[in-house]
């Protein structure tokens, strides 16, 4: 007798989508709170005065083909992984809380508090520390508080034995530069994996913490982005998003090796030609990687 197929209904169709982490908050204080934030948002970016109204707008030059295209050593990089498609085993139902114990929120956001409260959430850290992000970029120049989260988080990682990093594998080659940037500044690697789908930004810590909201772990999504995140001080939240997360990192997440000393996939070599497969990334266009 053939074991049931523990794949959900829908799960081919849900293969396809991006994993990403949401709540909705019924409260007057916090909406208040964003809504202060876009209008301040939308004064700051109008033009000052009429003056400036009628000011000639200069249109910037519609950039080349080539500046939009990536060209990679390897052939076909979009080509299906040597594994079979990853099906997700369970669906989500939303979690509700219409009364009983209230639930400690803090609204958190770039440029203004990000970097403060995620800092001291990381290094408060003692058991447990789960991080999904479809980010986690190391760049050749990066300012000195995004350069204390990445400390924070590799440190964090080494000290904790239940400590888990889900990050995007959109492009395997843009990925595998990712993992090598990573390796090179002491993350562990074995604590690492990359997920297809993976469009969430979280950090779950001691199964009790949970943040969640719109933040890429970038130099520029950290500190100077305008981006929104909520703080959750409750068990029961934190739960929820640990079912999903666990559930990722199982079926849903894999390890890749990586060599160190391999040069980029992707960014080329002074005075070298690649003769790879080129993928284009025009903005302008409806056909797009991500």
């Amino acid at each position: 007798m053939e074991a049931p197929d523990p794949t959900p209904v829908g799960a081919r169709d849900m293969a396809k989508t991006n994993r990403e982490w949401h709540v909705i908050v019924e409260n007057s204080t916090l909406a208040t709170i964003f809504r202060d934030y876009i209008e301040k948002d939308r004064e700051t970016s109008e033009l000052d005065g009429a003056a400036e109204a009628v000011r000639p707008i200069s249109i910037l030059p519609i950039p080349r083909d080539d500046e939009f295209t990536l060209e990679f050593r390897s052939p076909s990089p979009l080509m299906a992984e040597e594994e079979a498609a990853k099906l997700p085993r369970r669906v989500f139902p939303a979690l509700i809380f219409k009364s009983g114990l209230p639930v400690k929120v803090q609204p958190i956001l770039s440029p203004d508090n990000y970097v403060e409260h995620v800092l001291a959430l990381i290094n408060r850290a003692e058991h447990r520390l789960w991080f999904q992000n479809q980010s986690l970029a190391i760049a050749t120049s990066i300012s000195p508080a995004y350069r204390s989260l990445l400390d924070a988080l590799r440190i964090k990682c080494w000290e904790i034995e239940d400590s888990r990093v889900i990050v995007r594998d959109l492009i395997r080659p843009q990925t595998l530069d990712v993992l090598r940037m990573l390796a090179r500044d002491g993350f562990p690697m074995g604590k690492i994996r990359v997920m297809k789908t993976c469009h969430t930004k979280g950090i779950l810590v001691d199964s009790r913490w949970t943040l969640v909201g719109s933040h890429n772990w970038t130099n520029e999504g950290t500190c100077y982005n305008r981006d929104a995140s909520l703080l959750f001080d409750d068990p029961r939240t934190t739960q929820y998003f640990e079912d999903v997360l666990d559930h990722d990192w199982r079926y849903l997440a894999v390890q890749l090796n990586v060599d160190v000393e391999m040069p980029s996939g992707v960014l080329r070599l002074p005075g070298e030609i690649i003769s790879g497969e080129k993928l284009v990334l025009d903005p302008r266009l409806d056909n797009q990687a991500d």
